[in-house]
């Protein structure tokens, strides 16, 4: 078996980093995420979700510990391993072009699967939007998405990242810029992939930390002089 065959259980061991080497950030960091499960990670601003984030991406490696899939360390092979997540920021880069080229983002135009772009509008329930455009598939979208909402432009977000068929969605503060309304919405389509793929969330607002299966905040660590040292201290299974 390798990365590119993995079913979504991703362990944390460890795992701690630090940018410079008297200010401490990630500290002996454990995460254990079962495949098909939801799981948010909550904490204050600027106490290092996003830098676990790069660590899980790939971008960044830990100095000590490590993080596998199915029982593989990420690092025999990235290039297998970042294939297989499906990644949604806050902030959605749209090209001003369809929006079959903006769910299919990188693959060569005569490459690009409509049916596999329908079933991932469904999934990130957008479809019966795309289906009220003149256009469809083919609607221009605007320079950044501005024919699009907020709301839209993240479910356009979630169809793109599901396209590759991912194991593992990581969605960094995605719903952070929506209003209410909005956000439960952004819930509702998360919630229909639930048990499809293991989704991990950096998140502070309720609707979405609320979908999740687990809740794990970032706090700092005792007696620490940073304020940016964390630990796993919370696991709440919600049914």
């Amino acid at each position: 078996e390798t990365l590119a065959d993995a079913k979504g259980e991703v362990n944390i061991d460890n795992v701690s980093f630090r940018y410079v080497p008297d200010k401490k950030l990630i500290e002996n960091f454990n995460l254990h995420a079962e495949p098909g499960k939801r799981i948010a990670i909550v904490g204050p601003t600027g106490c290092g979700k996003t830098t676990l984030v790069d660590l899980l991406l790939g971008l960044l490696k830990p100095q000590s510990g490590k993080i596998t899939v199915d029982g593989r360390n990420i690092e025999e092979n990235l290039p297998s391993w970042q294939k297989k997540i499906g990644y949604v920021p806050q902030f959605i880069y749209l090209l001003d072009d369809s929006i079959r080229e903006n769910v299919a983002f990188g693959v060569l135009p005569e490459e690009i699967d409509d049916n596999r772009v329908w079933q991932v509008l469904e999934q990130a329930q957008i479809a019966d939007f795309v289906r009220s455009l003149p256009g469809q598939l083919a609607e221009p979208m605007g320079e950044l998405g501005s024919r699009l909402s907020g709301g839209q432009r993240q479910r356009i977000g979630i169809a793109r990242a599901l396209y590759a068929a991912p194991e593992i969605l990581i969605l960094d503060e995605a719903t952070s810029a929506l209003d209410l309304e909005t956000e439960r919405a952004f819930a509702d389509a998360l919630a229909k992939l639930k048990g499809a793929l293991t989704i991990l969330t950096i998140a502070h607002r309720p609707a979405t930390v609320q979908m999740c299966d687990r809740v794990v905040r970032l706090v700092p660590a005792a007696g620490s002089s940073s304020a940016r040292n964390e630990t796993d201290v919370s696991g709440n299974t919600r049914e």
